[in-house]
């Protein structure tokens, strides 16, 4: 799919404050889709991200490296940096810029920027490492850069940036999907809860094979959070009948462990694997496949829990 229809949609997604029209231009844009990975790889794009939000990896591209890698495209950079103090928007910033250029200078090989092309070249970007990968993300990000119109230009900087400002969220993208392909929002978010991926969702949606969706060992679970009550009193008034138990002060973790291999993660579901080797080497122990979650406490050698820090 061409990434100029997308920016137009997001476009009138930004320009309103309304959730429902939100949706509503979201669902048009649901329309137009005809290739279930670009749905995919969209609904990421719509909340500022190139991989799935379990995901930790990072693009590594701070607003230094992406305003010369902008500068790299044709770009003069004085006028670059005049342009983001007076909006406050490097997005918009590029775009006011590339309005004001009365020719553009194509190259042989030019060609309209894709989604796929987006979302691929910046994946590229991300696994660059080691001595010259400022160079190199530079000068994949320049690619993209020079063959942008203004208005794509606004969004592929904020999504670089990973921040798209046009107030979408995993909520309202599944009410979208759950308009659009007439299932229940509940299954939908019941889904969601186990497998942390809004755009493996909406693709199986697409592709009418929603019900194969499960638990994934390393795909990482968002675990079910405390809600902050004023009282007890007031708790036993929402809940109706409720048990208590001991509060811990201990790190919240979720362990996976599958194939002679031990993962940890956080309840940001960050990958902390390192900072516990000595449970690793315990879940190691285990025969099964598991994907096990709880609070983990220190225990002294006077047999107590010792305080969280």
């Amino acid at each position: 799919m061409l990434w100029k229809d997308v920016c137009e949609v997001f476009r009138d997604i930004e320009n309103t404050s309304k959730r429902l029209e939100k949706r509503a231009y979201f669902i048009k844009l649901i329309e137009k889709i005809k290739n279930p990975e670009d749905l995919k790889n969209i609904c990421y794009i719509s909340i500022g991200r190139v991989f799935p939000e379990y995901d930790n990896r990072e693009l590594g591209v701070g607003e230094k490296l992406l305003i010369n890698a902008i500068v790299g495209s044709g770009i003069n950079k004085d006028e670059l940096l005049k342009m983001i103090n007076k909006t406050g928007d490097i997005g918009l910033a590029v775009e006011e810029i590339k309005k004001k250029q009365k020719s553009k200078i194509q190259s042989l090989f030019y060609q309209p920027l894709t989604v796929n092309n987006i979302i691929n070249t910046l994946r590229r970007v991300a696994e660059i490492e080691g001595e010259g990968s400022i160079k190199k993300k530079q000068r994949l990000i320049s690619s993209l850069f020079i063959n942008a119109s203004p208005l794509e230009s606004r969004y592929l900087v904020r999504l670089i940036l990973g921040d798209m400002r046009i107030g979408m969220n995993v909520p309202t993208i599944l009410e979208a999907l759950s308009i659009y392909y007439k299932v229940p929002k509940e299954k939908l978010e019941k889904i969601y809860s186990y497998i942390n991926d809004i755009g493996l969702l909406a693709e199986s949606l697409a592709k009418g094979n929603i019900d194969e969706l499960n638990l994934e060992l390393f795909r990482p679970i968002k675990p079910m959070l405390a809600q902050l009550c004023p009282s007890i009193e007031e708790a036993l008034l929402e809940m109706g009948t409720a048990q208590f138990e001991t509060k811990y002060d201990g790190a919240r973790l979720q362990i996976h462990k599958g194939d002679g291999k031990v993962k940890i993660y956080s309840r940001n579901l960050e990958d902390i694997t390192n900072a516990f080797p000595e449970l690793v080497d315990e879940f190691k122990k285990f025969k099964n496949n598991i994907i096990v979650e709880g609070e983990c406490v220190a225990i002294g050698e006077d047999g107590k829990p010792k305080p969280f820090q």
